[in-house]
């Protein structure tokens, strides 16, 4: 369950919130000022957010290695043909046409 609560409470009560997160899979937001500052999460759900982003960016490090020779306008403008394809439902097929 996600729980927001602000800083000061949750100074007072981190031992509590580390439990409900460890042995309950609880998330919490912890705001500062009124605002969202940060989210304490299971380890689980850190690390696979490290494992999705390492595979971006491994996927962003393959797109640039197989398109060095092109030209950066019309990357950009596949690019912003798939942004909006995405956007609008259409198929990946479509992209770049």
């Amino acid at each position: 369950m996600e729980k927001e609560i602000g800083l000061t409470e949750a100074r007072s009560r981190l031992s509590e919130i580390v439990s409900d997160v460890l042995y309950e899979r609880d998330t919490y937001i912890i705001s500062k000022q009124g605002k969202p500052a940060v989210a304490v999460v299971p380890l689980n759900v850190l690390d696979h957010w490290r494992a999705e982003r390492a595979r971006l960016f491994q996927v962003i490090e393959e797109v640039q290695a197989q398109n060095e020779d092109a030209d950066p306008d019309e990357l950009m403008d596949v690019i912003l043909d798939a942004q909006q394809a995405v956007r609008t439902g259409q198929s990946a097929a479509s992209f770049g046409q």
